[in-house]
């Protein structure tokens, strides 16, 4: 009995977890969150603002790499921590080399703690260089420490640097006049940003979909297409 109450409990958790995650789903789709106007932005101009962590930088780099390689006119420019900007070097470089491109990707420093030092910080890391107070057991076992993890991670940063990374970030966007603004989901202070400059912006994860939307199959095929949210973690 003791195991199917943590079961039960676990379900119970997730089934909070969904229904928090739709209903700001759908108040973000409100006029509240919907800019009334959307400001066009300089033609052919793109900001990344992203991470510096490889899982969730890897993808906008990449994808910032595709589109010098097939639009070489475009004008780039990526927005991290200090650490990303080697990483943003060699993927300018690169392009530069490769696909002949008019100009590299121009890099933008941002204030503050990167994610994870911030989230180290949060959780009680030594000198916010350490995540391994983190690490927890699969399946039931964890479920406390996941839970005690969840909110931090959404944002870890403290309001100055939540701050400070907004206000640079605005005055990138002002400065810098994109078209579009291509976002990363763990970055709520540029999140923030963004939403209230009234710029077109699109979503970056390195999360397929059907990770983010398997509530969405019906019931068989969420049993056989999509497993691992119904198999037994021991």
């Amino acid at each position: 009995m003791g195991r199917l109450r943590q079961i039960a409990a676990v379900i119970a958790a997730l089934a909070v977890l969904v229904a928090v995650f739709l209903a700001q789903t759908s108040q973000s789709t409100q006029a509240a969150f919907v800019p009334t106007h959307t400001i066009p932005g300089k033609n052919g101009t793109v900001l990344f603002i992203i991470n510096t962590e490889y899982g969730l930088s890897n993808v906008h780099l990449a994808t910032a790499s595709a589109l010098l390689e097939k639009h070489p006119g475009i004008d780039i420019h990526v927005a991290s921590f200090p650490r990303s900007a080697p990483k943003v070097a060699k993927v300018s470089a690169l392009a530069e080399k490769r696909f002949k491109v008019d100009r590299g990707v121009k890099f933008h420093e941002l204030p503050g703690r990167e994610y994870a030092q911030a989230l180290s910080n949060q959780m009680g890391g030594s000198s916010g260089k350490s995540i391994q107070h983190l690490l927890h057991p699969p399946g039931v076992k964890g479920i406390n420490e996941i839970m005690r993890v969840i909110r931090p991670a959404m944002s870890p940063w403290d309001g100055s640097d939540h701050i400070a990374i907004y206000e640079r970030v605005r005055e990138l966007i002002e400065t810098i006049d994109p078209a579009l603004v291509v976002l990363d989901m763990a970055f709520r202070p540029s999140i923030d940003a963004v939403l209230q400059s009234d710029r077109l912006y699109a979503y970056l994860s390195p999360n397929v979909l059907a990770d983010k939307f398997w509530f969405e199959q019906p019931f068989p095929r969420l049993i056989t297409k999509i497993p691992r949210f119904v198999s037994d973690s021991r």
